[in-house]
């Protein structure tokens, strides 16, 4: 990130905010310092039926691909196996 805010400033592109200045009222700027970020709003998303835990293997979800290209299907997409597992034991089960 660095090398890219002095590439940045290199060519004449200056910022105001962000990574690399002082002004910095949304940061954190780096993804990998934005981790505590996302896991509340994916805890939010699960919580109020958003989004929801998988546990399928690599292996199913290798095995769902290849049925899927096998039947010539346009999009190749995850089949919602574990959509409807309860929310008490999905909890349970990622602990």
């Amino acid at each position: 990130s660095e090398r890219i805010v002095e590439d940045l400033a290199w060519s004449g592109i200056h910022f105001d905010e962000g990574y690399g200045c002082d002004h910095q009222p949304h940061g954190p700027y780096l993804q990998s310092e934005r981790l505590p970020i996302y896991h509340k709003w994916i805890q939010n998303m699960i919580e109020n039926g958003y989004a929801y835990h998988c546990f399928c293997s690599p292996e199913r979800l290798s095995q769902l691909r290849e049925e899927q290209r096998a039947k010539k299907q346009n999009k190749i997409m995850y089949d919602g196996c574990c959509k409807n597992i309860p929310l008490e034991e999905a909890l349970d089960r990622v602990d």
